[in-house]
């Protein structure tokens, strides 16, 4: 460890040329049950004064609970790596640690000029569970490409997984079900190989976070960005990407370098490149990529559609194919360009989809995969050696059947809830109702933690999704009529804890501006405590209830932006 801080701790350093650098901080922070306290240790940094805060930015401004800071709620105590890259001219500059309870520094802040593309390589997580891992914060500068590269084991009970937030938006996983969609790296999809994916953010210049959570143990094998700045097209002896074309394939160790047309192009070589089968089969093979790049239950790129592991056998390591997917011209050099027109004219629209439809294959000389047996899996027709499928997991009322179950279960969850806040008047009710007419909050009665469900704008069931993960229980969940803001009260204690020893310190209403956002505590009550309103007169005040029963002796009415107390009553 480098540096235990209770208090605001400078850390100067000096560079001696101007650029973009690449600052890294570990640290840890525990949380408050460990400490005997509510929400536990937190730290933030500010770097030559530039104080980060939320993104996208809302009214209220938070500088702790937001992805370039230490949350000990969240980490639980395990290390958390934070890389700011920014510009900063020569001469000395300084870090200011400022701690919230306290915080330790695990490793001495390190800074380097930003020469490559890459800022992480081999980096594998501490055992976690569904827990921020790392942050990189880009400070006034653009973001044009991010390439990730990550591996996840499956396990027997609980695999790996890597969640990707990229300012605020998790990126999905188009393979996975609604538990899952939020892993975009998923172990019992990837079996422990390596996963290349790369994004198109193109934002602008000024302040963005890239977030992976980790769940288990998974890898980072290296995460590259192009900036495209000013700076880093003159990137001092960085030596020029090679792109391949028809004439000189040759793999450079990345496929995310071919253009689509090269990558579909290698597809439909690995697969399909002997002379005794047909352009048809070859057609249809690079035809079953494009309707997979085109429908919603998967990728909608060419390089994430064929590069998905597992799904194209030529593009595993060990499979006879691969060499000639990475050296075409080892194959024939007729046959490869005779592949390269055809994936262009697919691409293009200028050949019609033999198929109809299909996004599966296999060939005869092995036994019919176990997928196409099910309900979901339509044969459309043999070509040569190989049948054609189309995989859709739409069809024959799987997804109705899902969507009737899963909302059944809401709306049981909902009448739990609706009883837990039988008092609030009918004309809130209605004005809540209209506010949610697309999305329905609930405290889930197991977990005792804010769900979320999702409708589209046809009333049809999307996702269930999991807003809060703290281990607090919550009750009396309402929501501004007016705004996307929820409020709820959250106890501060376990539920195996002795009364006398949090009947003090009991319950918190806690205001969570939206669902992004980190909920903030704007009261704390004892025991006594009963249950808390919305005032009548605008949707900016709370009225929380104290000592409750043919009527209430205290009433606190509290501002949500302040949490100043405003009025009381008094009986």
């Amino acid at each position: 460890m480098f540096k235990e801080v209770k208090e605001q701790y400078n850390y100067e350093f000096n560079i001696t040329e101007q650029g973009i650098y690449i600052i890294s901080i570990e640290a840890s922070c525990k949380e408050g049950k460990v400490l005997g306290l509510f929400g536990g240790e937190d730290l933030r940094i500010e770097i030559d004064d530039i104080k980060l805060r939320e993104n996208p930015v809302k009214g209220r401004a938070e500088y702790f609970n937001i992805p370039p800071a230490w949350n000990g709620t969240k980490l639980k105590g395990v290390a958390k790596t934070i890389y700011f890259v920014l510009r900063l001219d020569k001469g000395k500059h300084n870090i200011k640690f400022i701690p919230k309870e306290g915080a330790a520094i695990l490793r001495e802040p390190t800074v380097e000029l930003f020469e490559v593309n890459k800022i992480i390589e081999n980096a594998k997580s501490e055992e976690r569970n569904r827990q921020p891992w790392v942050t990189i914060a880009l400070i006034d500068l653009p973001l044009n490409i991010l390439d990730v590269s990550a591996a996840c084991e499956k396990r027997k009970y609980d695999s790996d997984d890597v969640k990707l937030i990229i300012d605020g938006q998790i990126q999905k996983n188009k393979q996975s079900n609604w538990r899952g969609k939020n892993w975009y790296f998923a172990g019992r999809q990837l079996l422990g190989d390596t996963k290349d994916a790369r994004f198109y953010p193109k934002l602008d210049k000024g302040v963005h976070y890239i977030e992976f959570w980790a769940d288990r143990t998974p890898v980072l094998n290296s995460v590259s960005m192009d900036l495209k700045t000013e700076d880093t097209e003159a990137l001092k002896e960085e030596p020029k990407i090679r792109v391949p074309s028809v004439d000189d394939p040759k793999w450079t160790g990345n496929f995310n370098d071919d253009t689509e047309q090269m990558l579909l192009a290698r597809a439909i070589f690995g697969e399909a490149r002997q002379t005794d089968f047909s352009d048809k089969l070859r057609i249809a093979v690079g035809w079953s990529v494009k309707n997979r790049v085109a429908s919603p239950q998967w990728k909608n790129t060419y390089h994430e559609v064929i590069l998905e592991a597992a799904q194209y056998s030529a593009f595993n390591e060990g499979d006879d194919n691969l060499l000639f997917v990475k050296d075409p011209l080892s194959g024939g050099k007729e046959s490869w360009e005779n592949c390269y027109k055809i994936a262009g004219q697919i691409m293009n629209g200028e050949l019609e989809d033999p198929t109809n439809g299909a996004n599966h294959y296999f060939s005869d000389f092995i036994d019919h995969p176990k997928w196409t047996k099910s309900p979901q899996a339509e044969f459309k027709i043999k070509i040569d050696n190989t049948f054609f499928y189309d995989l859709d997991w739409t069809r024959n009322g799987f997804s109705k059947l899902l969507v009737i179950f899963i909302f059944t279960a809401s709306l049981f969850c909902w009448s739990l809830y609706y009883q837990a806040i039988a008092h609030d008047s009918e004309d809130h009710l209605e004005k809540t109702f209209e506010a949610e007419f697309y999305n329905h909050f609930f405290i889930n009665p197991k977990t005792e933690e804010l769900n979320k469900v999702e409708f589209d704008e046809n009333g049809e069931f999307l996702r269930i999704k999991e807003i809060t993960n703290n281990g607090y229980s919550k009750i009396k969940l309402k929501r501004f009529s007016d705004s996307e803001a929820l409020g709820y009260f959250q106890y501060l204690h376990k539920k195996e804890d002795p009364e006398w020893n949090y009947c003090k310190d009991n319950v918190a209403l806690m205001i969570m501006p939206d669902e992004h956002s980190e909920p903030y505590e704007i009261y704390r009550g004892d025991c006594h405590t009963s249950y808390w309103g919305l005032s009548g007169h605008n949707n900016k005040h709370a009225i929380v209830y104290w000592n409750c029963g043919s009527s209430c002796l205290y009433a606190y009415e509290i501002n949500i932006i302040t949490g100043e107390i405003e009025s009381e009553y008094h009986k």
